[in-house]
């Protein structure tokens, strides 16, 4: 439910430029191994538009300085064998 008060939307901009706002959480897991495929035969580029590389640690203090399209990396949670383990059913 939209409520003007609280979450301001320029509803008449939206509806001359017929522009479609969706909210939710999406579900991208169908398209990553399209999406890594062409990243693997250089088809994408995304190099072109990251504008930054931060560090997890330094995530918070970076995400709230305006940038591109910052990228955040941190240290794997797992290791390849940790991965293997769960496939099996196996617990760590």
């Amino acid at each position: 439910m939209y409520d003007a008060r609280s979450t301001p939307m320029p509803l008449w901009e939206l509806y001359v430029r017929d522009a479609t706002f969706s909210a939710g959480i999406p579900s991208v897991r169908p398209h990553i191994p399209r999406v890594l495929e062409l990243l693997r035969c250089g088809h994408v580029h995304p190099e072109r538009v990251t504008s930054r590389i931060i560090q997890w640690d330094d995530a918070a203090e970076a995400l709230a300085e305006p940038s591109l399209k910052p990228v955040v990396v941190r240290p794997a949670l797992f290791t390849p064998a940790d991965s293997q383990h769960r496939r099996e059913g196996s617990v760590i």
